[in-house]
C-alpha cells in the first residue's frame, strides 16, 4: 500500500486532529502526538505533517505531491478572513502540480478529488468549509449545546476595551482559551479538553470532519 499523510498548519491542528480520530477509535502518526493507549497492534490511518504555517504549506504541496508512492494526501488549513482568497490559493498551488481547478467552492462534507496518476487529494477548510474562521472556531463547534459558560466567555472578552485588545485578530483564540480556563481542570490544552469531554468528538461538526477522514483514507 501506498503513504497516506495529512498536512496541517501547525502544532495543535495535529494534536486536535489526532485526538479525535482517537475518540473515534482509529490513530494517527503525528511527531507531536504520542497516544498511550494506542493497542500496539492498531494500525496508523495515515500520517500528520506540522508544517508551521500555511505559507510554508503552500511552498512545500509540489515536493509533499511528488512524493514517492504517495496514495493518499489530505490538506487541513484555517480559512482564516477570507475563505474565498484561500480556496484561490490552494486552486492555484495545485493546479501548478497536474490537478484541474478546485470547484468554486469547498464541499461542505470536504472536498475529496481524485485525478487519474495523481495521489487522492482531500482538502477541509477550518472552520466548516463554509465560514471564515480557524482551527479554534471549529473547537468552539464542539462545545456542549446550552453550556452557560461559553456565552459569557465571548462577552467578556468583547467587552475588553480595544485599547487593551493585542490579540485583535486572535479573537476566537481568546474565546476558547478563556472558556477553556473555567472548566473543572482550568486551561487545558485543546487536544486534552476533548479526552476531558469539556469538548464532544461525537458533536455534529466533529462527526461531519470525521467522516471526510474516513473517506479520504478509506478507514
Amino acid at each position: 500500500m501506498g503513504k497516506k499523510k495529512l498536512l496541517v498548519e501547525g502544532k495543535d491542528d495535529g494534536i486536535v486532529i489526532g485526538t479525535l480520530c482517537k475518540s473515534h477509535k482509529f490513530w494517527v502518526q503525528h511527531k507531536d502526538y504520542r497516544d498511550p493507549q494506542k493497542p500496539r497492534e492498531a494500525p496508523f490511518l495515515f500520517e500528520c505533517r506540522n508544517k508551521q504555517n500555511i505559507g510554508q504549506l503552500l511552498d512545500e504541496l509540489d515536493v509533499e505531491i511528488d512524493e514517492a508512492d504517495l496514495e493518499v494526501m489530505g490538506i487541513v488549513v484555517d480559512a482564516d478572513n477570507d475563505l474565498e482568497s484561500r480556496w484561490a490559493s490552494l486552486s492555484a498551488r495545485l493546479q501548478k502540480c497536474g490537478y484541474a481547478p478546485l470547484p468554486d467552492v469547498p464541499d461542505a462534507v470536504g472536498t475529496i478529488i481524485q485525478e487519474p496518476d495523481l495521489p487522492k487529494l482531500g482538502i477541509w477548510v477550518m472552520p466548516d468549509n463554509q465560514l471564515g474562521g480557524m482551527l479554534e472556531d471549529f473547537i468552539a463547534l464542539l462545545i456542549p449545546d446550552g453550556d452557560t459558560l461559553w456565552p459569557y466567555a465571548q462577552k467578556c472578552v468583547a467587552e475588553i476595551d480595544e485599547a487593551q485588545r493585542p490579540f485583535t485578530s486572535h479573537v476566537a483564540k481568546a474565546n476558547i482559551h478563556t472558556w477553556l480556563a473555567w472548566q473543572k481542570t482550568p486551561g487545558r490544552p485543546l487536544g486534552s479538553a476533548i479526552n476531558e469531554h469539556y469538548l464532544q468528538a461525537d458533536a455534529p461538526h466533529a462527526l461531519i470532519f470525521i467522516e471526510w477522514i474516513k473517506r479520504l483514507f478509506n478507514a
